[in-house]
């Protein structure tokens, strides 16, 4: 039928127009039983039969203004419906109507409300660039074909739920203004929602997507919420962006789930969800709250370089691919808590601000956390680690807390930095605070050490022990200890044994201030020895050096004796003469001298101790 044959028979009424849809359907199936009917669209491959049934059988609109209510209910269309570019002034209502051909209402334009709940489309629907000013409701709508809905703009709110679409269903660049409903609905093809804007709130909970749903550069400006929902072929999320909070509670992904650059300004509740196929999440930008808490990943998760503005929680998720956290940026808590990594795991340059919690934490797979930087708390207490852990370079503001984790092998600390814990108090609080101690931080520089020595890390075993006997300054070793005292002055003067110079420029300043100690006892002014040849200042030099170095029996007797009688004279003589010493003669030893000897012999032989001990420690000498 033409338009003005489709006007005059909706004029007179559903029963008239519904009488001549079954005409036109018996004819098709006369036609069918005939073998004169092919299934196939293109007019150049019909025959005479088919097409004369097909022009008979269309119903035009197409660009046809309804100025008043249009109700279509329960019609059916035997053949085409075209309401191309039709509009709709009042209330278009197609309630239960019948498409058992396709359905065209591209470019229309509907004013009030458009209600197409429980209509069937048995051919293609299109609805491309089509305007509704009003609400639309398509609840339990039932799409046979393909389903074109893109560019469409719903100002009103805009119902699908339980909506099935068994083709492909196009909602590219789509605009939904209000509410977008999609709970339920079930999209047996690919559900195309790339580019669309949701301005209100877009509800998709339990709905099914058993093709791929291309959601890339979505924007949604509400809530969205995809709770319950299954995924069973490819999600792609790329670059969508979620204004609102974004709900995938207990969402099932069977394919891969790609989140490559997509931004959550609110929070992101990804808890329980099942993802069998690779999850990717990179340069994510998560502005509040990441939840994925008990999120199952069986294939790859890929965090790489994603940003957590809020708290990122995945305790007691589980992560049976490769997990990949590569320079991720936490700026508050990151929780990981009981969180099981069955396979290989990087956090590569990742970044935590704040505390990172990884109690009971387990890692099968081999782990890196190489330059990663953790500003506050680490806590890795009951960790279980089955393969390789490394730390190499990794840099604690805080000590971290490995106390009862275990690793079956040793991990790799090389060139691990831990910031010091104490300054010089600033303030009152802080010399409380300071003379309080904190007893619990000697245990955890201990557990550290446990996993140096289990690492054969010389190195990093000895700075450790450092930090432990700083931490029991105050709370475990008291000013009236002897501890107390030794562990300062050990500190002091070798860094804990760990320093060569220190011990060695120690044992040079002795040297120097003594032998000008021995110089300034000299009885007269200048160079000139008190009896016999040679100069003061090396006769205090060598006196000093003698007893530097500690050593029984060093040099000959005669040859201190000359040294003193130079610096200190003879008894019974006063000649200062350049000659020869008469022989024999006894030097004049002020007691003042023999008790710097015997402090210098004690000095030096503290120095020399700890210059061997940190040259044994340097080189591992057992």
């Amino acid at each position: 039928m033409n338009k003005e044959e489709s006007l005059a028979l909706f004029s007179q009424g559903r029963a008239a127009w519904n009488t001549w849809a079954e005409e036109r359907l018996a004819e098709r199936r006369k036609l069918e039983e005939a073998g004169d009917w092919i299934e196939d669209s293109d007019p150049d491959k019909q025959n005479d039969a088919m097409r004369a049934w097909h022009e008979a059988a269309t119903a035009d609109f197409s660009g046809h203004e309804f100025e008043d209510v249009a109700d279509f209910s329960g019609f059916v269309f035997p053949g085409r419906a075209l309401f191309l570019v039709a509009a709709f002034s009042g209330y278009a209502g197609f309630r239960k109507a019948t498409f058992s051909g396709d359905a065209e209402f591209s470019e229309a334009a509907f004013s009030g409300y458009a209600g197409f709940s429980e209509a069937t489309f048995s051919g293609d629907a299109g609805f491309r660039k089509a305007a509704f000013s009003g609400s639309a409701g398509f609840h339990k709508a039932a799409f046979s074909g393909d389903a074109e809905f893109s560019e469409v703009v719903f100002s009103g709110n805009a119902g699908f739920s339980e909506a099935t679409f068994s083709g492909d269903a196009g909602f590219r660049k789509a605009a939904f203004s209000g509410d977008a409903e999609f709970s339920e609905a079930a999209f047996s093809g690919d559900a195309r929602f790339s580019e669309a804007a949701f301005s209100g709130d877009a509800e998709f909970s339990e709905a099914a997507f058993w093709g791929d749903a291309r959601f890339s550069e979505a924007d949604f400006s509400g809530d969205a919420e995809f709770s319950e929902a299954a995924f069973s072929g490819d999600a792609e999320f790329r670059k969508a962006t979620f204004s609102g909070d974004a709900g995938f509670y207990k969402a099932a992904f069977s394919g891969n789930a790609g989140f490559h650059r997509a931004t959550f300004s609110g929070d992101a509740k990804f808890r329980e969800a099942a993802f069998k196929g690779n999850a990717g999440f990179s340069e994510a930008a998560f502005s509040d709250d990441a939840d994925f808490s008990e999120a199952a990943f069986s294939g790859d998760a890929d965090f790489s370089e994603a940003a957590f503005s809020g708290d990122a929680w995945f305790q007691k998720a589980i992560l049976s691919g490769n997990a990949e956290f590569r320079e991720a940026a936490f700026s508050e808590y990151a929780g990981f808590r009981e969180t099981a990594f069955k396979s290989y795991t990087e956090f590569h340059e990742a970044n935590f601000s704040k505390m990172a919690n990884f109690i009971q934490t387990d890692f099968t797979g081999v782990t890196s956390f190489v330059r990663c930087r953790f500003e506050e708390y680490a806590d890795y207490r009951a960790a279980q680690v089955s393969r390789g852990f490394s730390l190499t370079q990794a840099w604690f503001g805080q000590v971290p807390n490995f106390t009862q984790a275990r690793f079956a092998e040793s991990p790799e600390l090389d060139a691990i930095h831990i910031e010091p814990q104490r300054g010089w108090p600033r303030s009152l609080a802080d010399f409380k605070t300071l003379l309080k101690g904190d007893a619990d931080l000697a245990a955890l520089w201990r557990a550290l050490k446990r996993l140096a020595v289990a690492a054969h890390d010389h190195d990093r075993e000895l700075l450790f022990w450092k930090g432990e006997v700083i931490a029991r300054r105050w709370s475990v070793d008291k000013p009236w200890h002897a501890l107390f005292y030794f562990g300062l002055f050990y500190g002091w003067l070798s860094d804990f044994g760990r320093s060569v110079m220190r011990p060695l420029i120690g044992w040079a300043l002795g040297l120097l201030v003594f032998a000008w100690y021995y110089l300034s006892l000299h009885l007269r002014d200048g160079w000139p020895c008190e009896v016999g040849p040679g100069n003061t200042f090396t006769a205090a030099l060598g006196l000093s050096l003698r007893n530097a170095l500690v050593l029984p029996g060093s040099g000959s007797a005669t040859k201190l004796d000359q040294i003193y009688a130079c610096l200190y004279g003879i008894h019974g003589g006063a000649t200062m003469t350049p000659a020869p010493l008469p022989a024999p003669f006894q030097p004049v030893i002020p007691d003042a001298i023999a008790f710097a000897g015997v402090l210098q012999n004690l000095w030096s032989a503290v120095m020399l101790f700890l210059l061997f001990l940190a040259l044994r420690n340097h080189f591992r000498i057992k």
